[in-house]
């Protein structure tokens, strides 16, 4: 049970009240000139005295709800602000860096039967979430420093960077606001008055629900002597002129009912969030050598940073990097993404950008901005380059040809309206066009068609233009929506076509549109989807991607019942019998030929699976395949497959998917 405030039997909770803070065991200070010595002996620790811990409980105590009441404190010390929670009511957490005095309290709180976490940290090291309640009584004016701290309205620039220093006070106010529905703060008269008046953020103003200055010897059993003052924070404030401020006189009465909006419903578990930061072992172990160089070059698709001095590296990763980041309740990071910044250090995120090489001179300037000097390493502007031309191309769509009739085939076209009607029938009041009248209109880059009326722009679609108004001046029939790579890259066009007659492949690749499909697929980087319809000759396509493409070994996947029918398709064809391999069992995997056939089924079989059921045959063809063709691609809709993992794992340098059925999939 609860025990009754300002009743001061022996309890439960008698063993802790016996810890002495080390603020009360510290020798008196003569005077301001030893304040910060002292500061750093006892780290500002002076535990609440009882009769606080219970005038400021008294503001929380009536809320009772059908769950566990979820109560924080972020320097809990020996559990002074704990003492009168209910082990059939409340959860209680708490952080401190005394180990003695956190397991101490984390015996006697479990013995009584309280749900409840203790760990030893600083509130510096969390990232509390979802508390119902927050009562604290942070350590004043103790200046915290670490690359964990959250980014709030007090934190300011520190030896770790951006956001990684703050006042202990403060930042536990802010903490706890940003953790809790309701905040109890015990605080410096000046530190509560500042909040309250707005200068730390608007947040802290508008939860304000009042401040109450406590006596000038309400600390005296602690051996302090400072104004202080207890702040309550409300979830809201109907009213800003709710604010109540008063000074108590005497600790042995409650606090005043101040209306606070207690919330009863609960979403999701409380959580410390302890950040790990382990400083017991450095995590950059190069000297400090004052050499200010970084040496920005690649790895693939993932750009590395080099450094000569140890300073210098944790000054540009910190500013890179930004912040740890974790996987959260129903939502789970991909894998080996820990920093909020890694995205940087990845070339495909500049090479989706409008302009690449300005967005890549946005990470340059910001390695400068902390002092480190980037030198790009021989090769990278050319290797970076190259991708983007490779991306560019990749982002050019294929050749489109549409049947179009009526509106849609000009850019500008007139219509008479069929009937009268209203421009927005919508709106009541909308203009209306009579029936006759003729209307101008000009196509958009969206597709859709514009017209001016009585100095207003209207907007119709293609099929809204074609339904309201008999359009003149078009006529029907083929129209090029995109040009496609042949158009756009003529040399290499016909250096393909070349190369597809050189090789006798236009011979047995005879219908008319079968070579042009094959040159522009071909001119794409990294492949694409082929979406010909049944009968229109997939198979004969795929041998003839592997062939043109000068790939040394080609795969094809195929779904088992047709590795016969591929087998027979070859057989009609110009193709040695030595250029093409079946893939039926582990021996064959060492002998890989140009043109190689395997089923869907067998690519996520293991290998052996007596020795690993893990490693599969497309993981012993990982990073051996040159260009990956797979049939039947309405196979791969679920990306998540067995199947489609498979051929992922591959990781071909290029990969084409043929289907006939690529809409539903």
């Amino acid at each position: 049970m609860q025990r009754d405030l300002f009743s001061f039997e022996r309890d439960w909770y008698e063993p802790l009240r016996a810890i002495r803070s080390l603020g009360s065991q510290a020798p008196s200070i003569a005077h301001q000139g030893e304040l910060a010595a002292a500061r750093r002996q006892h780290l500002g620790q002076f535990f609440t005295p009882d009769a606080i811990a219970a005038f400021m409980w008294s503001f929380v105590s009536g809320w009772k709800v059908n769950r566990l009441i979820r109560i924080l404190d972020n320097s809990v010390g020996s559990g002074r602000l704990l003492q009168y929670a209910d082990p059939e009511r409340h959860a209680v957490y708490g952080v401190d860096v005394h180990a003695d005095v956190i397991q101490q309290c984390q015996k006697v709180f479990e013995d009584v039967g309280f749900h409840c976490e203790f760990r030893q940290a600083g509130m510096e090291d969390i990232h509390p979430a979802r508390f119902d309640i927050a009562l604290i009584n942070p350590p004043f004016s103790i200046h915290l420093e670490s690359p964990h701290l959250q980014t709030l309205e007090c934190t300011t620039w520190g030896r770790y960077g951006a956001r990684t220093s703050a006042l202990s006070h403060n930042y536990a106010v802010h903490q706890a606001l940003e953790a809790a529905n309701i905040v109890v703060a015990l605080l410096p008269i000046t530190t509560a008055e500042s909040m309250i008046a707005g200068e730390q953020g608007d947040r802290s103003k508008r939860r304000a629900a009042g401040l109450f200055e406590l006596p000038g010897d309400a600390f005296k059993l602690e051996g302090a002597n400072v104004r202080t003052a207890v702040v309550v924070f409300d979830r809201y404030r109907d009213r800003p002129s709710d604010f109540v401020r008063a000074v108590v006189d005497d600790l042995a009465k409650p606090g005043p009912d101040i209306g606070l909006h207690f919330e009863d419903r609960s979403f999701g578990e409380a959580r410390l969030r302890l950040q790990k930061l382990d400083d017991s072992v450095p995590f950059i172990t190069r000297a400090v050598t004052g050499d200010k160089s970084v040496m920005v070059s690649h790895d693939g698709r993932r750009i590395r940073l080099s450094f000569a001095c140890g300073f210098n590296e944790a000054m540009v990763l910190n500013t890179v990097l930004v912040k740890r980041i974790y996987s959260r309740d129903g939502h789970r990071l991909p894998r080996g993404f820990r920093y909020s910044g890694q995205g940087l250090l990845d070339m495909e995120t500049y090479l989706v950008q409008d302009d690449p090489v300005a967005a890549f001179g946005q990470l340059l300037d910001r390695i400068g901005s902390v002092g480190g000097n980037p030198q790009l390493a021989p090769g990278f502007m050319e290797h970076f380059r190259r991708r983007m031309r490779r991306s560019a191309r990749q982002a050019i769509p294929l050749r489109h040809v549409a049947w179009t009739t009526g509106a849609g085939s000009r850019d500008q076209v007139s219509g008479i309206a069929k009937e009268t009607h209203k421009v927005d029938a919508t709106r009541w009041a909308s203009p209306l066009i009579k029936a006759g009248d003729e209307v101008q209109f000009d196509r958009e880059a969206d597709g859709r068609y514009r017209y001016e009326l009585h100095g207003v722009w209207y907007h119709l679609s293609v099929d809204e233009l074609n339904a309201r108004f008999a359009v003149e001046n078009v006529s029907e029939g083929w129209e090029v929506v995109h040009e496609g790579l042949c158009a756009r890259f003529p040399d290499q066009a016909a250096a393909l076509r070349s190369r597809v007659k050189a090789l006798g492949v236009d011979q047995w690749l005879d219908w008319e549109f079968q070579v042009d499909d094959l040159v522009e697929t071909l001119l794409k980087p990294t492949g694409c989807v082929v979406a010909w319809e049944q009968g229109c000759g997939k198979s004969r396509l795929a041998l003839a991607l592997i062939l043109v493409s000068g790939a040394k070994h080609g795969l094809i996947v195929v779904e088992s019942r047709l590795i016969e029918e591929m087998l027979k398709e070859i057989g009609q064809l110009p193709i040695a019998a030595d250029q093409v391999k079946v893939i039926e069992s582990a021996a064959d995997l060492g002998d890989l030929r140009q043109i190689n056939l395997i089923s869907y089924e067998r690519l996520r079989m293991p290998v052996d699976k007596a020795a690993s059921a893990r490693v599969t045959y497309a993981h012993r063809l990982r990073r051996r395949i040159g260009l990956l063709v797979a049939d039947e691609g309405e196979r791969l809709a679920n990306p998540t497959s067995d199947q489609s993992r498979a051929l992922w794992q591959l990781s071909a340098r290029r990969r084409f998917v043929l289907t006939g059925s690529p809409i539903p999939n």
